[in-house]
């Protein structure tokens, strides 16, 4: 359960098209089947009236779901969640749903049965309007996850066969060197393997691959001191907090204040790039394709 959950989860159009999903779902199930079990929500005398008031409950439902799906986005930027704080988190979702719906059964349709109960037989409804479409979203984006997981190996493989044939042995070998603070030799990488390298504070954090996974080592440094230590002309500074290893650029995007850098690696390493670094980082783009605009 402390396995981090996949990046997709993060992704900002995955939790669009899964919120859209789940609405479409729910207003199906509400108008197919007696909401929650309590024939007060919908009078069969006037249906459409009730479809129309059970309605706007789920999208003011919705503005929470949303709204927690936003955070998820944001937290997803700076820190991994693992399968059990995810599950905790969609716990709490079901949850609030319910209480939302309970209440408006109670107070404003003035259910005459027990908060309590209304509750216990809300959230199994809730859990029912739910679960399938959480289940279904996280399954199809897993599939989508896995076939590019797959997609990267095999390029992964033409590109070590290619790497053979015209690196010679001495660039193969060659090894990025990581010292700490007092100089001591941390960690040595070769550069094919080096993606970027995080400053947080007075700390760094070394990201590579090792059989293809991403891996992280942390020790006690700077970039400026990595820069120093370092001939591999591949590694630039785009932002004050990143160093990256620029072989390893799948895409770029320029933004207002400076762009954003994915990574070619199936977990999808997201990188800013400041202002600061963006005119360093096009000079770079035009070195290597001087015949493409970026």
């Amino acid at each position: 359960m402390n396995k981090k959950i996949p990046d997709f989860s993060y992704n900002l159009l995955y939790n669009i098209y899964f919120l859209l999903f789940t609405l479409l779902f729910s207003l199906v199930f509400i108008a197919v089947y007696s909401p929650f079990g309590f024939t007060i929500w919908f009078d069969p005398s006037r249906r459409m009236e009730s479809f129309a008031i059970a309605s706007i409950v789920i999208f003011a439902g919705f503005g929470f779901l949303f709204l927690s799906r936003m955070i998820l986005y944001l937290v997803g930027g700076k820190y991994k969640l693992t399968y059990y704080q995810y599950f905790l988190w969609i716990m709490l979702e079901f949850l609030i749903f319910a209480v939302i719906y309970s209440f408006f059964t109670k107070f404003i349709l003035q259910d005459p049965r027990l908060l309590f109960k209304i509750i216990l037989r809300t959230s199994f409804y809730t859990f029912l309007i739910l679960l399938i479409p959480y289940s279904l979203s996280i399954f199809y984006f897993y599939y989508l996850e896995r076939s590019k997981e797959l997609a990267f190996l095999k390029r992964s493989k033409i590109k070590k066969k290619s790497s053979t044939s015209i690196l010679n042995p001495k660039e193969q070998s060659e090894l990025i060197h990581f010292y700490d603070e007092k100089g001591i030799l941390r960690l040595s990488v070769k550069h094919f393997n080096l993606f970027y390298v995080e400053s947080d504070v007075n700390y760094i954090s070394v990201f590579y691959t090792q059989n293809d996974e991403m891996q992280k080592f942390t020790l006690r440094s700077s970039l400026a001191k990595v820069e120093e230590g370092t001939h591999f002309v591949g590694l630039i500074r785009c932002h004050r907090s990143f160093l990256i290893n620029f072989d390893k650029v799948k895409s770029f995007k320029k933004e207002k204040d400076g762009g954003i850098i994915e990574l070619d690696h199936p977990s999808n390493p997201v990188i800013p790039v400041s202002k600061t670094y963006i005119a360093v980082l096009l000079d770079k783009f035009q070195t290597i394709n001087p015949l493409e605009s970026v």
